[in-house]
């Protein structure tokens, strides 16, 4: 395989016409994703040696929407750290409700960014987002809880 060097591929283009530029060019659907698989299952206990995983995959693309945006105040400062939560409606019992999707925190610049599956039929969704407005957040943390017969290995 012949490796090109940057300055071959930018004078191939310069003598290019625009026609041959774009034909060159591979299409791409703007709005495909690449969708996971599920690995073997990884085995870890506190007797494991193991200190790291490599899970490699081959994946298959598939259609899907981008939804993302910016939460701002009403100073138009960014919102860090908001909940940013995405559901979907639902019919139940003839009665409209909302499930949720998925859920992620904005970055320091307050963007979040969810990506949907493009559904067979038309689905609505909303996104919904909690900030506390004024005063402290109070972040908890919780201890080590019981799991199974053993106890959590606490890090301190």
């Amino acid at each position: 395989m012949e490796e090109l060097k940057l300055d071959q591929c930018e004078e191939t283009t310069r003598n290019q016409s625009p026609e041959e530029t774009q034909a060159s060019i591979p299409s791409v659907d703007p709005c495909e994703y690449i969708v996971g698989n599920v690995s073997e299952t990884i085995e870890i206990s506190k007797n494991s040696k193991i200190c790291e995983v490599k899970a490699d995959f081959r994946v298959n693309k598939q259609r899907s929407v981008r939804i993302w945006g910016q939460v701002k105040d009403c100073n138009e400062n960014p919102v860090k750290c908001a909940l940013v939560k995405l559901v979907k409606q639902v019919c139940r019992c003839g009665k409209v409700d909302y499930v949720g999707v998925a859920h992620t925190v904005t970055d320091c610049k307050g963007f979040y960014q969810f990506d949907v599956c493009v559904p067979e039929a038309i689905e609505k969704y909303k996104v919904i987002v909690s900030k506390p407005a004024h005063g402290l957040e109070i972040i908890k943390l919780t201890e080590c809880a019981p799991c199974g017969k053993d106890k959590c290995l606490c890090i301190k």
